[in-house]
Formats: C-alpha cells, sequence, structure tokens
C-alpha cells in the first residue's frame, strides 16, 4: 500500500508536473524494494510493517528533497541491487547475484556512488557465500564494483546536460518534514543499534550486504572529490534495517 500511495501522490501533479510524477514513481519502487529487504530479512509481519511506517514518515522529507531525476532512479536501482544481493545470499543462488551487478550498473549513471553501494553489497555476498562456488560468488561481487564505474564513463559521452534525467526537483520541504527530520533520524539510529544487538544475540546474515551496502555509501561521503548524495538517499535502507531490529528484539 504505501508504494501505491506514492505513486498515487505524485500522479496529483499530472498533467501540470510530469516530472513530479516520475519522481514519485521512483520512489514507489525504492519503496517497493525496501520493503522486499525487510521481509527477507525478517518473514514476520510485523518487522515489515514497521519498515512501511517508517517509509511513509520520511516521504515528506524525501519528496521535498533537491535531488535530479536521475538520482531518485539511483536511489531505486541501488536498492534494488541490494534487495536481489540479500535474496541471492539467502536462497545461496549466484544466478540472482548477477542480476543484481546490472541494477547497480544501471545506477551508475548517476555517479560513482553506485560503484561503492554495489562494492560494499559485493563485499557482503562474497563473505556469505558457499566455500566450493566462491569463483562465481567473486565474479559476480567484481561486477557489483566494476560495473558501474564503467557505466559512468559511459553517461558522461551521451548523457547532456538538458536531458531530462537532470531536471531538479520543484518541490520544497515544508514544515512538517523540517520539524521530523531530527526526529527521524533519532528513531532510526535507536532502530539500526537494536538490531546492532541482535547480532550479538543470533547471526543476522541476510542483514549483512545492507549493512555493507550502507558502509560503502558512507565511504563515498568521504572523498572529497566524489559527488555523493545526502544521507537521506539512504534513508529506505535504513528504514528496512530499523523496522526489522526493532521487532526481532520486542520478539
Amino acid at each position: 500500500l504505501v508504494p501505491a500511495a506514492i505513486a498515487f501522490y505524485g500522479s496529483l501533479s499530472l498533467p501540470e508536473a510530469p516530472a513530479a510524477f516520475e519522481r514519485a514513481l521512483c520512489l514507489a519502487a525504492a519503496a517497493c524494494f525496501a520493503l522486499l529487504t525487510a521481509y527477507q530479512m525478517d518473514n514476520q509481519s510485523d518487522g515489515v510493517l514497521l519498515t512501511a511506517l517508517l517509509i511513509a514518515v520520511s516521504m515528506p522529507i524525501l519528496l521535498g528533497a533537491q535531488t535530479r531525476l536521475l538520482d531518485e532512479l539511483a536511489r531505486a536501482l541501488i536498492i534494488a541491487g541490494v534487495y536481489m544481493t540479500v535474496l541471492a545470499v539467502r536462497q545461496k543462488t549466484v544466478l540472482v547475484a548477477y542480476l543484481s551487478t546490472a541494477a547497480f550498473a544501471l545506477a551508475g549513471t548517476a555517479g560513482l556512488f553506485a560503484a561503492f553501494a554495489g562494492l560494499g553489497a559485493g563485499v557482503g555476498a562474497l563473505l556469505l557465500s558457499p566455500k566450493r562456488k566462491r569463483g562465481g560468488w567473486t565474479l559476480a561481487a567484481v561486477l557489483m564494483a566494476a560495473l558501474p564505474v564503467a557505466v559512468w564513463f559511459g553517461a558522461r559521452l551521451f548523457l547532456t546536460e538538458g536531458n531530462p534525467l537532470f531536471a531538479g526537483n520543484a518541490a520544497v520541504l515544508g514544515e512538517f518534514a523540517v520539524i521530523i527530520r531530527v526526529h527521524l533520524l533519532r528513531a532510526l539510529a535507536v532502530g539500526v543499534l537494536l538490531l546492532a544487538i541482535r547480532f550479538f544475540i543470533k547471526r543476522e546474515d541476510t542483514a549483512i550486504p545492507v549493512l555493507l551496502a550502507l558502509a560503502g555509501c558512507a565511504a563515498a561521503r568521504l572523498l572529497p572529490f566524489l559527488s555523493a548524495p545526502e544521507v537521506w538517499a539512504d534513508a529506505m535502507l535504513l528504514c528496512a534495517l530499523a523496522g526489522t531490529g526493532v521487532a526481532k528484539i520486542a520478539r
């Protein structure tokens, strides 16, 4: 229901602002993959429900973020890549890991930020891969980090500044979004902390690719020469971690 609600909200801007509808569709796709990721990390409905609630609360902030349409598309593709990596780890199927490389590669059109996310997810998949089939998993991990770089070079040659994908967001943050920004970050931090505590109780393999992908995103922001989106680009993956962390500790 949350992705459908986001798409419906975006459709209200038609036909006056089609770009706003396209941005809403990207956010809806990102929310859908974030919820699927939460489902893979926690089969119980309460973890997915908490994730959906956190995503719903974060929507006023994300809808008003000053990002390009290309950045929103890259966010959806990165979360899709992380989801497929988690799915591959859980099912022990390297073919799904290769599918995730396509998502990270396409996200590379927005910049090298996707390569760092793919690097983290690839390392997580490699750490949890079966030892007898590690060769195929190693290749998939390398492609997750290398393909976004190749696509980025190609995008610089073929995408011009006048392309609609570079259009900025015409919306601005509302008063409610400004008020809840800090409180939502605190809630996400508490949820991730609870998931970390859960690691001391029981090993959580499916959360490792998500955590390492976020670590890769954080590392990209530390490089001064790299253009990286603000921390709210990771909000939906943080919602998935926080929602499942709170649910598992509560049980």
